[in-house]
């Protein structure tokens, strides 16, 4: 079973001491067959058939194959970015949490609900269809559930009035009014200034609300791009900016490149792997 995608379990066949590099996000890793190890800078760690390992494939780390026979491994990776629009950004910084309290690279024992999961549907769907894949979520849902009672059981306190407002807000908010949400309206609710309301968003969210709107914008940009057909001042208005040329500073700011090359490479790399599967069906 093998899906290249945004959101799916592929497997990984390990030729004895091969290395597989993560590929970024959060990554769930069971073993198939034969032995293989998870390096992370001084940590290594024996994969085994019936425990989950969970990674930040952030931390650059790797698969690395036994040094005497082949392996496999099966992989579902997730980052949380691909959910914009299904979970709400307070959900996804409740995602974080669970995780990195875990401590990173983590086993999951094999009585775990979430290891369960993901052993019957390993094992059981032999496609990789959207339904296939949505159920994979299933495994995050019940290690992000587990996470979350044990942290309110263990540190029991209540946030404070100003955090716990912002976070109730924030989930209720969409993308585009996130985009659009001005700090001293962000301060009124909260009711606090606009500077405090910034430290606690930063504190919270880990960068600044300029700096997550920008996210969103480039996120919505670069969608749009891909799907092609518009200008680029059509574009950067949909995007939320005044005229194309804030947004082709913000874009190169970002990306490096201007929006017109981006598409153009962009393009092409799309165009060279429909061709590599025309060539290989």
């Amino acid at each position: 079973m093998a899906f290249r995608g945004k959101l799916g379990i592929r497997t990984v066949r390990l030729a004895p001491s091969e290395e597989v590099p993560a590929r970024g996000g959060f990554e769930f890793l069971m073993l198939a067959s034969g032995c293989a190890y998870w390096l992370e800078g001084e940590i290594g760690i024996m994969l085994q058939p019936d425990e989950l390992l969970v990674v930040n494939g952030e931390q650059f780390g790797c698969l690395r194959g036994a040094k005497y026979e082949p392996s496999i491994v099966n992989v579902f990776s997730i980052r949380l970015e691909w959910l914009q629009g299904i979970i709400s950004i307070e959900e996804q910084l409740q995602i974080r949490r669970s995780l990195k309290d875990l401590s990173l690279p983590a086993v999951i024992s094999k009585n775990h609900p979430a290891t369960q999961a993901y052993r019957s549907q390993r094992d059981e769907l032999g496609t990789s269809d959207l339904f296939s894949r949505a159920r994979f979520l299933e495994v995050l849902a019940l290690l992000v559930r587990s996470r979350t009672c044990s942290m309110k059981e263990r540190d029991g306190a209540p946030s404070c009035s100003c955090e716990e407002r912002m976070g109730r807000y924030f989930g209720s908010l969409s993308l585009l009014e996130i985009r659009d949400l001005s700090v001293s309206r962000l301060a009124q609710i909260c009711g606090c200034s606009a500077r405090h309301a910034g430290r606690v968003f930063r504190r919270i969210y880990g960068l600044s609300l300029r700096s997550k709107q920008v996210e969103i914008r480039m996120d919505q940009a670069t969608e749009l791009l891909e799907v092609g057909g518009l200008t680029v001042e059509r574009v950067a208005e949909l995007c939320g900016y005044a005229d194309g040329q804030h947004f082709r500073v913000a874009f190169r700011r970002c990306f490096g490149v201007a929006p017109t090359e981006w598409t153009a490479h962009h393009r092409g790399h799309t165009m060279s792997a429909g061709v590599a599967d025309v060539l290989t069906t």
